[in-house]
């Protein structure tokens, strides 16, 4: 098979997930796009005030500000599935016009066909650069195979995450990278970390590699778009975006889903068992400083990680590693943060199938759902120190082999 025909099965593949995942998903509430939807249509209606309505730090809901409560009713959508709006305040002011002409199930299948058509994309533009003589096909069918099969791919889908978007854009803007495009590179970069600001730290590859021209179209392009939400939404929306992110830093979530080694620390100190569905705790002071630690050892390492290797496969094992660190480290470690390196798994296929299998395996479905119906503690320590053996993995994997 040729690369043209196999990028052109690809593209009839990915066209194809992305209308099943619409149709499957078609008439449910995706809990995540509930934020990007109300928060919009409340720009729409010019109740600004109620984008940020005030909740403290949860995200999870048990009882939504009544504005909310009372436009989800109004279309008879479940108020438990509201979540709080944590994004830029750019994006209320963006898709408020699509929020203005659209009832919630029609918005919520827009964003989901392009959020799967980005990612399914990003996939096939990864395969072609990090598959080596692996076809690009392939690369796509065993990418979407683990998509659907793990507890990552499904959670990410069920909730409408925008994860699958941003991680869709930053294959994108890496695999244009590995192509010369530092550039375009930089601006998509930029574009997924004013989405989420996790992807901020993927530059650290722009630094380690002194592609000045990749930084400099980061800084500038996220500069642009910082002054383009403030030009359009005003300071004060942003002060309340930055308050409740300080506030969701001094808190910690202790979840089936949370990947993070702060929480799990929690947990372990507290000694409760018990936990069966979720709390919010205070930060402790030790612990609390834990996770900025693992973050500069994790960046740092990942910063001579490339400098060793680098290469496509040393951009790669920078991606993962990175990929892996911030679940690790953020205090939302959600498992959905999992999403990028499930999507350059599909790498391990030819040179370790059975650390891919186990990969696969470890994170599949069946498991998590005998996972999730257990005490807080246990799932949240298995996923912790089965990201953290990952990442130590990856690293290993880098430093143990000599330079190209």
């Amino acid at each position: 098979m040729t690369e043209t025909m196999s990028i052109r099965m690809a593209a009839a593949l990915a066209l194809a997930w992305v209308v099943w995942t619409v149709a499957r998903t078609w008439g449910e509430t995706p809990q995540d796009m509930t934020a990007l939807y109300y928060a919009a249509r409340f720009w729409a209606e010019g109740q600004m005030d109620l984008i940020f309505a005030a909740t403290g730090p949860q995200l999870l809901w048990e009882t939504p500000p009544q504005a909310w409560a009372e436009m989800s009713q109004s279309f008879g959508e479940p108020v438990g599935q509201l979540t709080a709006y944590v994004y830029p305040p750019l994006w209320a002011a963006l898709l408020s016009p699509l929020a203005a002409h659209t009832e919630p199930a029609t918005f919520y299948a827009i964003a989901m066909a392009t959020f799967t058509a980005i990612y399914a994309s990003g996939l096939i533009a990864a395969g072609r650069v990090f598959a080596h003589d692996f076809p690009p096909l392939h690369w796509l069918a065993l990418a979407l195979l683990l998509t659907e099969l793990t507890a990552t791919g499904r959670l990410s889908i069920g909730l409408g995450q925008t994860q699958i978007l941003v991680t869709g854009l930053i294959l994108f803007a890496f695999t244009a990278y590995s192509k010369g495009h530092p550039g375009r590179a930089g601006t998509l970069l930029a574009v997924a970390a004013s989405i989420k600001l996790t992807p901020l730290f993927f530059a650290l590859i722009f630094l380690a590699d002194r592609s000045l021209r990749a930084l400099a179209a980061f800084i500038f392009a996220g500069t642009a778009l910082a002054a383009l939400s403030i030009a359009l939404t005003g300071w004060p929306l942003h002060a309340e975006f930055l308050a409740r992110l300080g506030t969701m830093s001094d808190t910690l979530l202790l979840s089936k889903i949370n990947l993070s080694l702060s929480a799990a620390l929690t947990m372990l100190a507290s000694g409760d068992l018990t936990l069966m569905t979720y709390a919010w705790t205070p930060v402790p002071a030790l612990i609390g400083l834990v996770s900025p630690l693992l973050l500069a050892t994790a960046l740092l390492a990942v910063y001579l990680l490339r400098r060793r290797h680098p290469d496509t496969r040393g951009l790669w094992m920078a991606l993962v590693a990175i990929g892996l660190a911030i679940p690790l480290t953020a205090p939302l470690g959600w498992l959905h943060y999992m999403l990028l390196p499930l999507a350059l798994a599909p790498a391990l296929a030819q040179s370790r199938p059975i650390t891919l299998a186990l990969f696969a395996a470890a994170f599949s479905v069946p498991l998590y759902d005998v996972l999730l119906v257990q005490p807080v503690i246990w799932p949240q320590l298995y996923g912790t120190a089965l990201t953290l053996a990952a990442f130590l993995g990856a690293l290993w994997l880098g430093f143990r082999t000599a330079r190209p």
